[in-house]
């Protein structure tokens, strides 16, 4: 049953029709699901034995495959959100894959954090990569490819 207590804690992000009534009876299993709702999402980073919680959803690292100056090229965004560092990142994809690689800022006004550029289509070796060395969960890749033109 829904004293006055529970609806102040449960029912503040509710609209007014979404929420029972005080005095109302209502299942555990509806509660519990109530108190879900209320709750922030968040999720756990552990890179070099360090365990960082962040709030909200992780973003996905977008591998981006892409032409910039007449040249094939891999764009990686958000490694920041799986505390991998860019710089060191760039630096161990310059040695693997045997390319140029830039760190620069993500284009737009608003946009924090930068993006890995590698010279050359290696979308799906940076992928493997990731999973690898990293071990990124497939779930959290975007892979981005280009269709050919006619």
């Amino acid at each position: 049953e829904i004293d006055q207590t529970h609806y102040d804690c449960l029912y503040v992000k509710f609209k007014e029709d979404e929420r029972p009534r005080v005095g109302e009876t209502i299942s555990l299993a509806r509660a519990l699901e109530d108190m879900l709702h209320q709750c922030s999402d968040w999720y756990q980073v552990e890179a070099d034995g360090k365990v960082e919680v962040r709030k909200g959803r992780p973003q996905r690292i977008v591998v981006a495959e892409d032409r910039q100056g007449g040249h094939n090229v891999t764009k990686i965004a958000n490694l920041e959100h799986f505390a991998i560092d860019p710089e060191n990142f760039a630096k161990q994809c310059q040695k693997k894959f045997n390319t140029s690689c830039t760190v620069v800022p993500l284009p737009g006004k608003f946009e924090k954090g930068v993006e890995v550029i590698v010279q050359g289509n290696v979308v799906s070796e940076v992928l493997a990569f990731l999973k690898k060395e990293y071990n990124i969960k497939s779930q959290f890749l975007d892979k981005r490819t280009k269709g050919k033109k006619k």
